[in-house]
């Protein structure tokens, strides 16, 4: 408005308000020029009239503009309080039904436990069954089943059952080159080692063992070396052990040294046997003197001695040799099977084959 009232200005600078009739530059006359003069005059006094208004109410505007602004900040002002009472509000109204909803669970299952603890039978209030034995059992089958477990178990029943038939080794009559060795039993082959005296003794296996007394020493030591480990283990095996003819390797031939004229140079063992049988007497004497005689009482007492160490445990022995001097040995017989009586251990009246001796 008043950069327009500047401009028109112009108008009083040219003598355009009273109007003129001639040309202000070349003085000729002209209706143009005073039609364009009262134009720029009327506009002149139009915008004079309404910057005066404009002038007067201007500072009624300003203050209703400060006005205006100040109640705008207090709007905005008020409007943040009721979007925090809002916000407020909407959380306490969520946290009561939380809170609603927690004390209506709460409430229906204490109405459950309730009506169950009403209802409850006074026989499931008695004292339950002790499961510990259970657990202990549980424990026990799975420390069975680990393979781990079961290496270790495996490999520390093969070390007692070595150590137990080595002291009976220790015990039987051998030769070398077992004198002052010992055992070493493994049940994955199953196998027994034979391990000589020192850090540099050779490992021996059955092969190497030559001598008959020193496989039975070994069957024997093994045998009695695993029955005291089922003992010591209380393991179910029962405590029975049948040997048959221990004093094989001792006297192998006693009975047929007096039959020997009639006995060819290839009959076996077995054939002469046989022919001592029909021929021969029952009774052959050895001296006590004789070495093989000792190393037979020798087995002899370690038997003895064994079954007075372990509890449990019986021994079944089928023999030929019988120590009359000896009053265990007697008395421990319950049956002597002899020419003289008839009886045998097969009885003489079965039935056998025509082939058969």
């Amino acid at each position: 408005m008043v950069k327009q009232h500047d401009k028109l200005r112009i108008a009083e600078h040219l003598n355009l308000l009273d109007v003129p009739t001639t040309c202000p530059i070349c003085q000729s006359e002209t209706e143009i020029g005073a039609s364009a003069a009262l134009a720029l005059r009327r506009s002149l006094e139009t915008i004079r009239a309404e910057s005066s208004e404009v002038g007067r109410i201007r500072p009624r505007l300003d203050a209703s503009v400060t006005e205006l602004a100040e109640r705008i900040q207090t709007l905005d002002s008020q409007l943040r309080e009721l979007d925090a009472h809002i916000a407020s509000a909407l959380s306490q109204i969520q946290e009561g039904m939380r809170l609603a909803g927690l004390a209506e669970a709460r409430a229906y299952f204490r109405g459950k436990a309730s009506f169950f603890l009403e209802t409850l039978d006074d026989e499931l209030l008695r004292p339950g069954k002790d499961l510990s034995s259970l657990r202990e059992e549980i424990a026990e089958l799975e420390a069975r089943l680990d393979s781990d477990t079961r290496r270790v178990r495996l490999q520390r029943a093969e070390d007692h059952v070595s150590r137990f038939a080595s002291e009976a080794f220790a015990a039987l009559p051998k030769v070398e080159p077992c004198v002052d060795a010992e055992l070493q039993f493994s049940s994955r082959v199953p196998q027994v080692n034979i391990v000589e005296p020192g850090p540099g003794g050779a490992i021996l296996s059955m092969a190497d063992l030559g001598s008959d007394q020193n496989w039975l020493a070994v069957h024997v030591a093994i045998a009695f070396g695993l029955q005291r480990f089922f003992e010591k283990e209380r393991r179910p095996v029962p405590g029975l052990l049948v040997l048959d003819q221990l004093s094989r390797p001792y006297f192998p031939n006693k009975v047929g040294y007096e039959n020997a004229a009639s006995a060819s140079s290839d009959q076996d063992e077995r054939d002469s046997e046989a022919t001592a049988d029909r021929g021969g007497r029952d009774v052959i004497p050895i001296s006590t003197g004789d070495e093989d005689y000792q190393a037979m009482r020798h087995h002899i007492d370690f038997l003895f001695s064994q079954v007075e160490i372990c509890q449990g445990l019986q021994v079944l022995l089928l023999e030929h040799a019988y120590f009359v001097d000896d009053p265990r040995y007697v008395a421990s017989t319950k049956a002597r099977w002899t020419r003289a009586s008839g009886d045998a251990l097969i009885p003489k009246h079965w039935k056998r084959r025509p082939n058969s001796r």
